[in-house]
């Protein structure tokens, strides 16, 4: 399966989507675009494009730091979770809160971006955000035809689960008019357990245009019992959206919160 992320096609791609108007957020997205086409072509990186080396992606850090990576991992794949948080109020008052109960989002593949690109990275979830999720559940994320590579739900019994067993086979991202290779992966399946959390940023995107209650936590979570591949731990971080309102006032048993967000898998070094 073939997924091109090509940064010089954004511009016409996302401007013919009718599904998202011209925003401060959009237009700072493509001058960054813009800015990597135009540092390409000035260094030559069209003859010699960048590697898709995810040993040299870092991390964004929370406000209060998350535990860093186990020594004894490796950095596996970086993907955008776009979908929802669930929530149910027992009752519509102001004095319940909502309470979580699980996510449910497609995962798409940016691990090229995350290698090269940190600062376009970051605005993706936001991004995201404002699309909504494609109605056909294998498509790729639009505008920029972002390979879908997996999903995250929540079991019957409420284990998080990461489902990253559709092959990443021959997926490419591009600058200007140059490939630039990806990573060749299927990680499995990942049942995780919450480790560490940490309050998303201030100015985090709080929901679909700008309007929500918030983005939620960023998260470390390491697999547990029932994990098949070779997934060791995985980080919910640059959170867009899905936060509950602070209460059940006005709203249904059940409801769900849009959101977006990245997430960092790491495997054993061994494995890698």
């Amino acid at each position: 399966m073939k997924s091109v992320l090509a940064l010089g096609s954004l511009f016409s791609s996302a401007l013919a989507a009718p599904l998202v108007s011209w925003s401060p957020a959009l237009g700072e997205f493509y001058a960054a675009v813009d800015r990597h086409i135009q540092l390409a072509r000035q260094e030559g990186t069209v003859a010699n494009p960048p590697t898709c080396d995810l040993s040299q992606a870092v991390q964004p850090v929370a406000p209060t730091p998350l535990p860093a990576p186990d020594p004894s991992w490796s950095l596996a794949e970086v993907v955008i979770g776009r979908g929802v948080q669930n929530y149910t109020c027992s009752s519509a008052s102001k004095d319940v809160v909502p309470k979580p109960i699980g996510a449910i989002a497609s995962l798409y593949n940016v691990s090229c971006i995350a290698a090269n690109y940190p600062d376009i990275l970051n605005m993706l979830p936001g991004l995201a955000l404002q699309y909504a999720l494609p109605a056909d559940p294998t498509a790729n994320l639009e505008p920029a035809n972002i390979e879908l590579v997996g999903h995250h739900y929540f079991t019957s019994n409420g284990t998080p689960t990461f489902d990253l067993t559709q092959v990443n086979s021959v997926s490419t991202a591009s600058i200007g008019n140059t490939d630039i290779a990806d990573i060749d992966s299927s990680l499995g399946i990942a049942k995780v357990k919450l480790t560490s959390n940490s309050t998303a940023p201030a100015d985090a995107p709080k929901g679909e245009n700008g309007v929500g209650d918030g983005a939620v936590t960023w998260l470390l979570l390491d697999s547990t019992y029932g994990t098949e591949g070779d997934v060791k731990g995985v980080y919910r971080l640059t959170t867009a959206g899905g936060k509950a309102p602070a209460t059940c006032e006005s709203s249904p048993a059940v409801f769900s919160v849009q959101y977006a967000a990245t997430y960092w898998f790491y495997s054993s070094s061994s494995s890698s």
